[in-house]
């Protein structure tokens, strides 16, 4: 099963990725089967239905109102309802700390050699991860890691968003199902730290921290996080000009994410309300923008609206309860990355969903079989 994770976080998003992707959803759909356990149909079955009846109306919705049909987006909500469908996913009781340090290294190496361009290596990144060399030159320029305070760095994601998001999954899932020994945490703590630097993600960061800062608060070692807190921002300011404290960006940014949302709402319901109430079923950058000119829906809940309308606000409301509903206790420490929804999606993102999913059920099991081991112990 390491092996499932390597395939998660290292696939590339082209073609062969999501045939990759969809192979491993069959696979949990068949262990699912062939276990044989009936029962009563669960919270997330029943938003997967809604998933797919919304996603229906929003598109025919968007259809009457002089909409093109988009087929990605309708294979976006098919594959996330049957990944909620076949929720939890079976798997034995695995150790995946060594195998998730393993992963930020490789992500982390393919940063640097992007940033320097080393050859023959950065041409196979881009050969096997890049849509198009367009998309690497969209974030970084020839300058190298001597610029790194605006030059960002995805590596093989090449959006150093879903970069710094894959980190963060990998932190959050590490921190979850790891006893928290020193020797084990190091390495990945110094690989991330790092990696999300080159993103230049300032979500990530913040994410990142809140991650490290919780656990230890849970092990009641306060100091730590703070040494390493103000350790972290001293090592950031040292960077001129830093993206991170750049105060006109950090205003700017969510400014205009939901000044656009609120446009795209004022607008539809004044000239669209069908597509108000219900979407145009379009949850990709190929907008049907209403003739507003606008540029995209950047959270998940503007891609929601988009494609769902009103509808689209309890959706995601539901979502977030499903999050907090499977996981109980310490275990909900993972669920710190939903802070991404704010900013970015993680539930409407054919890379992103299945491995928040894959996660909550590897962290559920995880804790259970400690739960036990417990309670055995005390008999």
């Amino acid at each position: 099963m390491k092996f499932v994770f390597i395939l998660l976080f290292l696939t590339p998003l082209n073609v062969i990725g999501y045939v990759m992707q969809c192979g491993l959803l069959a696979y949990f759909g068949y262990l699912k089967i062939i276990n044989g356990r009936h029962s009563k149909i669960k919270f997330q079955q029943v938003l997967a239905f809604l998933l797919l009846f919304f996603g229906t109306v929003g598109a025919y919705t968007g259809i009457l109102n002089g909409a093109l049909y988009n087929l990605s987006s309708s294979l976006m909500i098919i594959y996330l309802a049957l990944s909620l469908f076949f929720f939890p996913y079976q798997f034995k009781k695995l150790e995946v700390s060594n195998v998730l340090t393993l992963i930020a290294f490789l992500i982390f190496l393919s940063q640097i050699v992007m940033a320097v361009r080393l050859e023959p290596l950065s041409g196979l990144i881009e050969l096997v991860y890049g849509r198009s060399e367009l998309e690497f030159k969209m974030y970084q320029a020839d300058l190298g890691l001597s610029q790194i305070s605006w030059v960002r760095f995805g590596g093989l994601y090449s959006n150093p968003n879903h970069c710094a998001k894959a980190y963060t999954f990998i932190f959050g899932l590490f921190l979850s199902v790891n006893s928290f020994e020193r020797k084990s945490v190091i390495p990945i703590l110094i690989i991330i730290f790092l990696g999300i630097l080159l993103t230049g993600s300032r979500t990530g960061l913040v994410i990142f921290m809140l991650l490290f800062g919780a656990k230890f608060m849970m092990k009641k070692i306060l100091i730590l996080p703070l040494i390493f807190g103000l350790c972290s921002l001293l090592l950031i300011a040292q960077i001129s000009e830093s993206r991170f404290f750049d105060v006109d960006s950090i205003i700017k940014s969510p400014y205009e994410k939901y000044s656009f949302l609120f446009a795209y709402f004022h607008h539809a319901y004044t000239n669209f309300p069908s597509i108000f109430v219900f979407g145009s079923g379009i949850f990709t950058r190929e907008i049907y923008d209403l003739g507003l000119r606008l540029t995209h829906f950047d959270s998940e809940i503007g891609y929601l609206v988009q494609g769902f309308g009103l509808m689209g606000i309890p959706l995601f409301g539901l979502l977030l309860i499903f999050g907090f509903r499977f996981l109980h206790g310490s275990a909900r420490l993972f669920l710190l990355n939903l802070l991404w929804t704010l900013s970015s999606t993680t539930f409407i993102n054919f890379r992103i969903s299945i491995i928040f999913l894959v996660s909550l059920s590897v962290i559920q099991i995880y804790h259970s079989a400690h739960e036990q081991e417990r309670i055995n112990a005390k008999n």
